[in-house]
């Protein structure tokens, strides 16, 4: 939610490919939307170079010669992109998985499946999705808080969408719901994950709740970094985080379609390092699969939401 930073202009990259036997390599770029081919004239290594936003990598149409790719890292400096000394191998399998099941790899990631339990405040984060709000609205009459706080304001997803604030957008969606008024604290000033838990803090604190176990609600894909940036920044309470029980399948709609869903999954898995590694949320560690499958799906195209 909130304003992100601009999209990153993803560098130039250098890539090799081994060819040990004869017959011609096509390779596709995303960024470039054309076929090159290299013919055994290239030599035992062919090489090429294209200033397209390939984050590093380029994937196959067709490799009828290929033994094995070689990627070399991008040439200048876009946080969580390998550098020009690293060197990766990726199996020609990688590059053969469906965007989806890349995706999925990073869906699974960032869920937590906490199961919420009774808590002092159910805080609800502020998005471009309405179910968050909902689903916060159910645990309430469930009985699992006897307060809500919806904290958001307007931000790049939701700008021009939402008529009120992402906080009163998803208040009016719970009072909807059967969720008395009075138990709702709005925070609408906030425009990040970090602001939603600070203001939201200080709100409780001057209508005197005392807190020692907060529910956070957040987008089934944020949420290990709405957990991560919540102990960084308010530690002290025990924490749960949920989300609308929506598998990955089904959580496109016409408002939020799938390819903008990737997008912003694809931003919140390069956030997860590059925000720890700027001090705005707790490290989280990350296995490799996931972090291979974040840098195919950048090669495919999904940059719109990355930092730079």
């Amino acid at each position: 939610m909130g304003q992100a930073p601009a999209p990153a202009r993803m560098p130039a990259a250098a890539v090799e490919w081994r060819r040990p036997g004869r017959g011609h390599l096509h390779c596709r770029y995303p960024g470039l939307r054309k076929a090159l081919t290299l013919s055994k004239a290239a030599g035992p290594f062919a090489a090429c170079r294209s200033k397209a936003p390939l984050g590093g990598l380029g994937t196959f149409e067709h490799f009828p010669a290929v033994e094995s790719e070689r990627v070399l890292g991008a040439s200048a400096g876009t946080p969580g992109v390998p550098g020009p000394a690293a060197l990766r191998t990726f199996s020609m399998m990688d590059s053969m998985r469906s965007t989806d099941n890349l995706a999925r790899v990073l869906w699974d990631y960032m869920l937590l499946r906490h199961e919420p339990a009774p808590a002092d405040v159910i805080l609800v984060l502020g998005s471009n999705d309405v179910r968050v709000g909902e689903h916060g609205a159910r645990l309430f009459l469930r009985g699992l808080a006897p307060l809500m706080v919806c904290s958001g304001n307007v931000g790049r997803l939701t700008a021009g969408r939402f008529v009120k604030s992402e906080a009163e957008t998803f208040a009016d969606a719970a009072v909807r719901l059967g969720v008395p008024r009075p138990s709702i604290l709005i925070e609408a000033a906030s425009t990040n994950t970090g602001e939603n838990i600070d203001r939201s803090r200080e709100l409780l604190a001057s209508a005197g709740v005392q807190v020692s176990r907060v529910i956070v609600v957040q987008k089934p894909y944020m949420e290990r970094r709405a957990w991560a940036t919540f102990k960084l920044r308010w530690p002290e309470p025990e924490l749960q985080v949920t989300s609308p029980p929506i598998p990955y399948d089904e959580y496109p709609t016409p408002a939020i379609p799938r390819d903008l869903v990737i997008d912003i999954l694809v931003g919140d898995v390069q956030r997860m390092r590059v925000y720890a590694e700027r001090g705005f949320q707790v490290p989280q560690p990350m296995p490799d699969e996931v972090w291979a499958a974040w840098t195919e799906l950048v090669a495919r195209g999904y940059t719109g939401h990355l930092v730079t």
